[in-house]
């Protein structure tokens, strides 16, 4: 009996180490199984794993190149023998440029891509840009297409904006749509101002008396201020506030008229007790009480920065261009701080951080160059300050600036190395 139990037993451990064995056996099937299919798993999202790795590096590389305030940096030189006789700022990929007496258009490495055929050129604008033939004006897509006909005899120099544009034909104003239908009839009104900020300040046909009502239009052409000679001294809107002077018709006496503002129901919220007032940029204003010292207010008339400047900008990506008693400019901050000494005859707003800035601008040539928000220099005034410098054309737009050497234009790069056009020395 003894050695039966024994040997049952026996034959229980044996059985026992069996199962175990074969458990072990099947979960090691099992795992060998799961490491299998989670390889097939891997290599089956394996391009896709690829596929984001790299669209991250490309984000970050963007990022970098980029930088935080949408400067996009032009590093590749193209044509340094182009002889170009004017030149304008680069928009939506393309520039506008003079040669032997006729406007086309060049890509970032100098390349013509719309030929030299028009009289004039404008930058584009929502895909559009101003072109000049035979003494008429029309649109070109980016590919130089006549997609509205030269047939006006003017057009609103901002081009299109929120898809429409002012044209002029025939003694009468109106405004037209991308496709050329008009949204606004000709002549309905005597004048129509720039669109800006959504709007266009419109005005009626001036009465014998003088007098003309004005209002403003959106760009479906609905009158969101009805004409009204209660308008008289209302400007265009900024940040949900405009200026309203307290002008009246046929008076000449400009020494006691005041500023203040007014919201989107014209209502004064802000009172009249200016002698200069400017629209509202970043959430300050620049007004003067005794129309010699120049200051800002904020949206609620409190003097934020005190009155002290001879001339000012509107503040830009939080730096405004301020004059001092003896014409010299230099760079605020939103909180007053001076920013870049009064040391320079003239200064841009800042443009992806570059500002334009002429040292002397009794002299012809090397008395331009560029400075960052810091202040410092970085281009040196090598260049020479033209007419269109004041205009705006010489900032930087799409990672390049127009610059002036000599009889030429070109193109530089933020680190002022030339990039297109007979420039370099």
């Amino acid at each position: 009996m003894d050695e039966q139990n024994e040997k049952h037993e026996e034959n229980e451990v044996v059985t026992q180490t069996q199962t175990v064995n074969q458990a072990k056996e099947t979960e090691q099937k099992q795992v060998g199984q799961e490491q299998v299919q989670g390889k097939n798993k891997i290599k089956k999202f394996l391009p896709i794993i690829i596929i984001a790795a790299v669209l991250l590096i490309a984000l970050i590389i963007f990022l970098v190149v980029r930088g935080t305030s949408g400067r996009t940096y032009v590093n590749k030189v193209g044509d340094l023998t182009l002889e170009l006789d004017g030149a304008l700022s680069f928009s939506e990929g393309l520039a506008p440029v003079l040669k032997d007496e006729k406007w086309g258009y060049i890509d970032k490495q100098g390349r013509t891509v719309i030929d030299y055929q028009f009289e004039g050129a404008m930058p584009f604008s929502e895909g559009l840009a101003i072109v000049q033939k035979d003494g008429e004006m029309g649109f070109i897509d980016l590919k130089g297409n006549e997609v509205i006909p030269c047939e006006y005899d003017n057009i609103g120099e901002e081009g299109f904006q929120n898809g429409v544009a002012r044209v002029y034909k025939d003694g009468d104003w109106g405004v037209i749509d991308k496709t050329g239908k008009t949204v606004v009839e000709f002549g309905k009104y005597y004048r129509i101002r720039e669109f800006k900020n959504g709007v266009a300040l419109v005005e009626s046909e001036i009465a014998s008396d003088w007098t003309s009502e004005t209002g403003f239009i959106d760009s479906k052409g609905n009158e969101v201020v009805a004409l009204s000679l209660d308008n008289l001294g209302l400007e265009y809107p900024s940040e949900g506030l405009a200026v309203k002077s307290n002008a009246e018709y046929n008076s000449s006496n400009f020494s006691e008229r005041l500023y203040g503002y007014v919201n989107s129901k014209q209502e004064m919220v802000i009172e009249q007790k200016y002698k200069a007032a400017g629209e509202f940029s970043e959430g300050l204003a620049p007004v003067s009480e005794d129309g010699e010292n120049i200051g800002f207010i904020d949206k609620n008339g409190n003097l934020v920065i005190d009155y002290q400047f001879k001339n000012t900008t509107g503040f830009k990506n939080g730096y405004a261009i301020v004059t001092n008693e003896d014409g010299k400019c230099g760079v605020i901050d939103k909180k007053g701080n001076l920013i870049v000494d009064y040391q320079y005859d003239y200064i841009s707003p800042f443009s992806e951080d570059m500002a334009v800035v002429v040292t002397d601008m009794n002299a012809e040539e090397n008395n331009c160059g560029y400075i960052n928000t810091k202040g410092e220099m970085v281009i040196e005034p090598i260049y020479d300050a033209k007419n269109v410098i004041l205009y705006g054309y010489a900032d930087f737009s799409e990672g390049l600036a127009m610059v002036v050497k000599g009889d030429y234009c070109g193109y530089v790069n933020y680190d002022g190395k030339p990039i297109i056009g007979k420039i370099a020395e």
